[in-house]
């Protein structure tokens, strides 16, 4: 079965996707930057009899992105499918917003989605088999919403790297 790479899974779309994936059969790991917010995603996948497996992933340090990938292409060869989903939000109106705020939101929302492309890529190309999601959002049709959503290159990414493959 093919092995799927979450970010992001703490919460929402990350948190569903990794138990969906898991009722589907696949081999999922769900990761998070703090493993103590993974009781609920735990909890859930065991009501369900889900096999799940945390794993910490902070998209805004290369290393530990590195670190994740590798256990995972460790044990299984090659991440099948990533799912980028990882983000973070911050809004209001764009004069107001603090800078280092800004800064980290493009550095999650953007950086992070390529940081994990990269470490996942190689091994996917290596096996000429892949498939990569970035998750964005439709928040940009809501004012105040421009800095959360302006990170478009996540879906500029998607379209580009789904061709090297």
């Amino acid at each position: 079965m093919a092995v799927v790479l979450i970010t992001g899974c703490s919460t929402g779309i990350g948190l569903e996707a990794a138990l969906a994936f898991a009722r589907r059969g696949y081999t999922t790991y769900a990761s998070m930057r703090s493993l103590t917010k993974a009781t609920a995603l735990e909890d859930r996948a065991r009501a369900a009899g889900l096999d799940v497996d945390v794993e910490q992933l902070d998209v805004g340090d290369e290393k530990s992105v590195a670190a994740a990938v590798g256990a995972i292409e460790d044990r299984h060869g090659a991440i099948d499918v990533l799912v980028n989903n990882a983000g973070i939000g911050s809004g209001g109106p764009i004069e107001t917003i603090d800078l280092d705020k800004a800064m980290a939101v493009f550095d999650t929302n953007v950086w992070g989605a390529v940081r994990t492309i990269r470490a996942a890529l190689p091994a996917m190309r290596a096996n000429r088999s892949g498939v990569i999601i970035n998750v964005t959002s439709v928040a940009g049709r809501v004012p105040g919403c421009l800095l959360y959503t302006s990170p478009s290159p996540r879906d500029h990414l998607a379209h580009r790297v789904c061709r090297l493959l």
